[in-house]
């Protein structure tokens, strides 16, 4: 609103303007030009004209009517602005010239093509949400938060981001049958397959060379077992070429004596499995077989099953990586249990490694199998961590309490680990855990034990409870960082 002066400043121009129009249309008459010293002729009515709007722009009157604040024309709405003063409406929200002086949660008056009215970002933050606290997009998530309802949470690579990502969705198949069957009938460019069940019984085979997201959208772990009657068959089985994450989604109850949770094989072309935020557990075979496969394990529990993570590159090289994750109670008698322990066992302990590839194996917790597995030219054995190739690096992992035939009383360090450089090297007895393989202080051995990552290429910035690996001091052995 115009003060009392501003109002009688442009008053008395238009009484000026009244007073020219009073001398009728003149239309000439002669001065004096200053620079020349010649006559010239002046059109009164154009002189009338530009000093009514000297006189107007002096007084803050734009040419359309608008006011200008300090001689400067109010922006329109929609413009870019830094305070309400700037604008026309008397509004600068979301850094624009908006009709109102704030939007309500989740609303924006700046959204493209839209600016200049409060506009909800639903649209603007797909496929993740707006976080209604801030009115801010989101950008990470967790398996049952921050996604759109036709996207899901992709996990993979939080390791090296420390984020979650929401699949646009038209990558995304909501599973409603058998995960089989939506693998079948979804395109190639339909990747991710988003499982809202508790449990599925199925065993499911990867086609080659395809690429399969599988991904319970869910605040606990969706279960796959393998479909009763079906003796000897894994949940889940892949071949050459094929491509498959697996998050937030436990492999169980397989039965007889294949009944591993998961089987890799490939003999020309390595295929790609990785478990992610995931278990597996309760398998009457090996948790995990993998032979020729690139094998990635983070954030993930493997327990009671007949042997933990039996892992052979092959001869097309395939690739070992495990971090932040929990091998534990894995084994089984096959013999007379004695008072020393059992007579005759089977399978793999905790984890069995034979590969000439570069192998990624730090901050686990090796602990509590019951197994032995020699290998071909050496009679030493350990049912805890067995790297057949003597070349394998083995950061900041906790192994302990591994028993051995005959051998309950874990003093021999052969029970434990052979053939792997562990680094650093902590005697078992010194990590005191918890029964869910915590690690547990004061053990001064192990709590800010561990070693510096930064001069391999091994990326990890959560631990297993997806909290902050690095806290400014030493890392603690194992997949927990204490807070």
């Amino acid at each position: 609103m115009k003060r009392p002066r501003d109002l009688l400043g442009t008053h008395a121009v238009l009484c000026a303007t009244l007073l020219l129009a009073a001398c009728g249309e003149q239309t000439a008459t002669l001065q004096r030009d200053a620079r020349t010293g010649s006559d010239q002729t002046l059109d009164l009515n154009t002189a009338r004209d530009a000093r009514v709007s000297d006189a107007l722009i002096a007084d803050g009157v734009t040419a359309d009517g608008g006011s200008q604040g300090d001689g400067a024309t109010l922006k329109a709405t929609g413009a870019v602005c830094k305070t309400a003063g700037e604008c026309q409406t008397g509004y600068c929200t979301d850094g624009v010239c908006c009709g109102s002086a704030a939007c309500p949660a989740c609303e924006s008056c700046a959204i493209s093509g839209k600016e200049g009215a409060c506009h909800d970002m639903a649209a603007v933050c797909a496929p993740f949400l707006c976080d209604i606290k801030t009115s801010q997009c989101l950008d990470s998530c967790t398996f049952d938060k921050g996604c759109v309802q036709d996207s899901v949470c992709d996990r993979s690579q939080a390791h090296a981001t420390g984020k979650g990502i929401c699949v646009a969705p038209a990558q995304v198949v909501t599973v409603t049958s058998t995960i089989q069957k939506a693998i079948n009938t979804a395109t190639p460019t339909q990747t991710h397959f988003k499982l809202t069940d508790s449990r599925y019984d199925e065993t499911i085979d990867i086609p080659t060379d395809r690429t399969v997201n599988l991904i319970a959208a869910r605040s606990t772990m969706a279960a796959i077992s393998a479909k009763q009657g079906s003796a000897g068959v894994p949940p889940l089985r892949l071949s050459d070429g094929a491509i498959v994450s697996l998050q937030n989604i436990t492999l169980r109850d397989a039965h007889d004596v294949a009944g591993f949770g998961l089987h890799c094989l490939a003999l020309k072309t390595p295929g790609q499995i990785s478990l992610i935020e995931s278990a597996v557990s309760d398998n009457s075979a090996t948790g995990i077989l993998a032979n020729g496969c690139h094998l990635t394990v983070r954030r993930t529990r493997i327990e009671r099953n007949d042997g933990g993570i039996d892992f052979d590159g092959g001869n097309i090289g395939g690739r070992l990586v495990v971090t932040n994750s929990i091998i534990a109670e894995n084994g089984r008698c096959v013999g007379l249990i004695t008072p020393l322990g059992c007579s005759a066992v089977a399978g793999t302990g905790g984890v069995y490694i034979n590969s000439a590839a570069a192998v990624d194996f730090a901050h686990n917790t090796v602990a509590n199998n019951f197994a032995e597995r020699g290998f071909s030219g050496s009679a030493k054995v350990a049912s805890g961590l067995i790297c057949a190739n003597q070349s394998v690096t083995i950061y900041n992992t906790i192994v302990e309490k591994n028993h051995t035939v005959h051998n309950q009383s874990n003093v021999e360090q052969v029970a434990q680990a052979f053939g792997c450089s562990i680094t650093p090297a902590v005697a078992s007895g010194n990590c005191e855990l918890n029964s869910a393989y915590q690690l547990v202080p004061p053990s001064p051995l192990c709590v800010d034990g561990g070693t510096s990552l930064a001069s391999t290429k091994i990326q990890l910035l959560l631990d297993i409870a997806n909290g902050p690996r690095d806290k400014g001091t030493p890392p603690d052995l194992g997949p927990h960082e204490l807070k």
